[in-house]
């Protein structure tokens, strides 16, 4: 196996999407409690984020990958979290205002394994510092409608 790349690494510069950073409240999209990120970068900027897992083309042109970090350690003891930063390096410790389109810098740690006779790299998400946010507000994007109002299939 290569020895490039390895170690800790600092994306500068990306564009933050579905960010699940929450320590107290990890994801299991495939049945493994984890926290991730999506990163997003122009095109040209491909190569600086290739090898950190499966490169996928955007509608808007840009590309993007998924990073994350295993919940728990091998041994089923908990994994420290993603620690989660502003622009001044503060903690930031309310996890559901960030939304999609935020900016920032993210650190992985990039390492080799060889476990059951599979060998590769693997990406892990260390931490994510915020130096834009756009905040998630949450919306409404329909009229609220009296109570005597009566939806029909026509009004959507």
């Amino acid at each position: 196996m290569s020895n490039t790349n390895l170690g800790t690494s600092i994306l500068r510069n990306v564009t933050l999407n579905y960010l699940k950073v929450d320590p107290a409240k990890p994801v299991s999209p495939f049945g493994t409690l984890q926290w991730e990120v999506q990163i997003e970068v122009p095109e040209n900027r491909a190569d600086e984020i290739s090898e950190m897992g499966k490169l996928r083309t955007l509608d808007n042109g840009n590309v993007a990958v998924n990073i994350k970090r295993k919940a728990l350690k091998h041994d089923g003891s908990a994994n420290f979290p993603v620690a989660l930063v502003d622009a001044k390096k503060n903690t930031i410790e309310v996890f559901n205002n960030i939304g999609n389109g935020s900016t920032g810098n993210v650190k992985v740690y990039r390492n080799e394994y060889d476990v059951a006779g599979r060998q590769g790299i693997s990406t892990s998400l260390s931490a994510i510092q915020i130096t834009n946010l756009i905040e998630y507000t949450g919306s409404v994007d329909f009229d609220i409608e009296s109570d005597d109002a009566v939806a029909t299939h026509d009004d959507f």
